[in-house]
């Protein structure tokens, strides 16, 4: 294949993933608000919605009894409130830049029983990293903005949620090795390719992959995102696959176990 060959089938493939993007963005639209067990999120105002993929995140997410826990782009306050569910001795800082986004998250978390474990902070997170004197995050999340020289929506939320306009993945991980504990775990959830690419850029600053979770939408499909768990030390990392339905499209025995304490009707 010829390098014209290539660029071109590279920005096809571009626009038809941001075209399946914007049509699940306005497919998500439709419902203003997801109902959990023990919280609810508001989400009429907000471009990122409740998505399958983030609430894996904040169920499989884990650091033992971590005192403090920081959410990078907090959106609607989702992975805030999941973690203050299963943690409810730590502390949750949760940083978000986009003006409505922040406000559906101030409420959200005001609404629920998690308030108090729970600070937001209307800010750039690499402005919050440079405010931190050291490291003391035990577990961090994040579910960042990976589309990067792609070509974007007119919804200038959507691309502040999808594109690395705000957040480029080596700020990423400038921000990760500033603030995470040498004993602690940063989640981040993004597609495999991003993922890769994100691999070699925390080597750089010397964080690892701890463990890994691929995420199949069912045993007929490929890889719809992973998760990995960086951490300090070098080692092989254990390496987890999660179907969200099986071939019947039932969701799957192990996506059950792992999200029955936050799906209502699980």
């Amino acid at each position: 294949m010829s390098f014209s060959d290539y660029f071109h089938k590279k920005i096809a493939i571009s626009a038809k993933t941001l075209y399946f993007c914007q049509k699940k963005f306005v497919k998500r639209q439709k419902n203003t608000y997801f109902q959990f067990k023990q919280f609810r999120i508001e989400q009429a105002n907000t471009a990122m919605k409740v998505s399958t993929e983030a609430c894996i995140l904040g169920a499989w997410a884990f650091a033992e009894n971590p005192q403090k826990i920081l959410d990078i782009g907090a959106g609607t306050g989702l992975l805030s409130l999941m973690l203050a569910q299963r943690f409810p001795n730590s502390q949750i800082e949760a940083v978000e830049i986009e003006n409505d986004a922040f406000r559906q998250a101030q409420q959200n978390v005001a609404r629920s029983p998690f308030c108090a474990n729970i600070h937001l902070y209307h800010t750039s997170i690499q402005a919050f990293a440079q405010s931190q004197k050291m490291p003391t995050y035990d577990l961090i999340v994040c579910n960042p903005p990976f589309y990067a020289n792609y070509l974007q929506a007119s919804n200038h939320k959507l691309n502040i949620a999808l594109h690395q306009n705000t957040l480029q993945l080596h700020e990423l991980v400038e921000v990760l090795g500033l603030l995470l504990k040498s004993e602690g775990r940063a989640f981040l959830l993004l597609p495999p390719f991003f993922m890769d690419k994100f691999c070699v850029l925390a080597q750089q600053r010397n964080l690892f992959p701890q463990k890994r979770l691929n995420i199949f939408h069912s045993p007929k499909h490929q890889i719809l995102r992973t998760i990995i768990a960086f951490g300090s030390s070098k080692c092989k990392p254990d390496t987890e696959n999660l179907f969200i339905k099986n071939e019947t499209g039932k969701y799957t025995n192990k996506f059950e176990a792992l999200l029955k304490n936050f799906y209502l009707y699980l």
